[in-house]
């Protein structure tokens, strides 16, 4: 039996979405999560934003590298070569 998919939605930090990303468009960006009780997951930072109501203590390392301008560059690279038909 297949498990249903959950999908999570919420209103980021200000700032945590990269800039010039428009409605239904798509971003890379690295975060943070911390295991909680129970095995639930929490997200403490989305780039180097601090999630709002997350402890301090949730912030033990310094933010990881968003590379956000890597990762724009790949999905360029990925749409420019699908174009190209396929396999060549």
């Amino acid at each position: 039996m297949k498990a249903p998919e959950q999908k999570v939605s919420f209103r980021p930090p200000p700032g945590a979405v990269p800039e010039g990303t428009a409605l239904g468009e798509d971003f890379d960006l690295v975060c943070t999560f911390r295991v909680e009780q129970g095995g639930q997951v929490c997200l403490t930072l989305m780039g180097d934003h601090k999630m709002p109501g997350t402890s301090e203590g949730a912030y033990k390392h310094e933010p990881k590298p968003s590379y956000t301008g890597e990762a724009q560059a790949m999905q360029q690279m990925s749409t420019a070569s699908s174009g190209a038909g396929g396999y060549g």
